[in-house]
């Protein structure tokens, strides 16, 4: 009975290392569909769940919204819970909007804003070349997604972010899950579900900062 049960382990455990990702090492195909899809997609919509986790605390701290995004470089975070907030970012500036209270800076200024922008936007335009010049790029895969993980070249970048995890899925080719890790121990994590592709324009009153 003992060898059974462990036989049937053992099995188990084949068959999820079998669907494990992977290293990918050649990039041909990612980059042609990546390059396909550039041409279909102009805007996204999303519901979003972001989890902060800081490892000295006993739980995370999770937050939902709707996500939009727009012409490469428009992208709205719309916090409904637990409490509502927007960050919007629109070309190279920054705008949070919190119970009537507006801050606008350069864009510049949020290390982790700025890289979201970067990475969502040079994905949705099919050129993950355009990162290799600020980022040390690792790509894995499985049947469902892709998973790239970049560590920014920039020193002063690296001390407050060590390196974002980038899951891009196999269906649509949208960006599913973004995950900035500041350390080793604590990261912030953004899942983006019930995609609705271009419904948007950059004219939508929710990537206004004025």
């Amino acid at each position: 009975m003992t060898r059974i049960l462990l036989h049937t382990c053992l099995l188990l455990l084949a068959g999820s290392m079998a669907h494990a990702a992977q290293p990918l090492t050649d990039l041909g195909e990612l980059n042609r569909r990546l390059q396909e899809t550039a041409g279909k997609i102009t805007s996204i919509e999303s519901e979003f769940v972001q989890t902060k986790h800081i490892d000295i605390f006993d739980e995370d701290v999770e937050s939902r919204g709707t996500f939009l995004y727009c012409n490469g470089t428009q992208i709205c975070l719309d916090y409904r819970q637990p409490m509502s907030y927007r960050i919007v970012i629109n070309g190279n500036r920054l705008m949070t909007l919190t119970d009537g209270h507006k801050t606008i800076v350069n864009l510049g200024s949020n290390a982790m804003m700025n890289e979201m922008q970067k990475l969502i936007g040079v994905c949705m335009a099919g050129n993950l070349q355009a990162l290799q010049s600020d980022f040390d790029l690792t790509y894995e895969a499985d049947a469902q997604h892709y998973y790239i993980i970049a560590r920014p070249h920039d020193k002063n970048i690296a001390a407050y972010l060590a390196k974002i995890g980038l899951t891009i899925d196999k269906k649509d080719m949208s960006v599913t899950e973004l995950v900035f890790h500041e350390n080793e121990n604590d990261y912030t994590r953004y899942r983006f579900t019930s995609k609705r592709f271009n419904q948007l324009d950059a004219h939508d009153p929710r990537f206004s900062i004025q």
